[in-house]
């Protein structure tokens, strides 16, 4: 009776062993028969760009960026869990350093102006007197904006309040 358990799951082993073979041979030839993706897949390192982000007043580093395109060519980016400029220390972050406020806005000239002079934005608050350009709504106690959009005369941010 043992030697007939031992053989019919040596037998179920076998054939379960070769199934899986087979579906990763077949996926194989799935990924390789598959069209190649129409998106780039190298990323490239653009010194004008990373420049325009490496500020020395206001906001001097923050861990997210959503860019709204403005109806006049403008381009507004609003950022998350903003350093204030206190945080820098011989020209580099102090990472140990309290999180100022949780956004601020920069406005770029035009989609293809990378000045690192273009404006960054935030308001009077309590810490270092600066704070968040979009409020802390009630019962929160941050606010991350992420995507917007840009209607009539008004700009809409979604805000991922907690």
């Amino acid at each position: 009776m043992r030697t007939r358990v031992l053989i019919y799951s040596a037998l179920a082993s076998l054939m379960l062993a070769q199934s899986c073979k087979k579906n990763e041979n077949q996926s194989l030839k799935e990924a390789a028969d598959a069209k190649p993706s129409k998106l780039k897949t190298a990323a490239t390192f653009d010194q004008t760009v990373t420049n325009f982000f490496k500020r020395t007043t206001g906001s001097v580093a923050f861990d997210q960026g959503s860019s709204i395109p403005l109806s006049d060519g403008r381009v507004l980016w609003v950022t998350q869990d903003a350093f204030y400029q206190g945080s820098l220390s011989g020209g580099n972050l102090y990472c140990n350093h309290y999180i100022a406020y949780t956004n601020s806005i920069i406005i770029q000239p035009a989609k293809t102006n990378w000045s690192a002079s273009a404006p960054m934005m935030t308001r009077t608050g309590t810490v270092n007197n600066i704070g968040n350009m979009i409020p802390v709504q009630p019962g929160s106690t941050w606010t991350w904006p992420g995507t917007g959009v840009e209607i009539g005369n008004y700009i809409w941010a979604k805000p991922r309040p907690k």
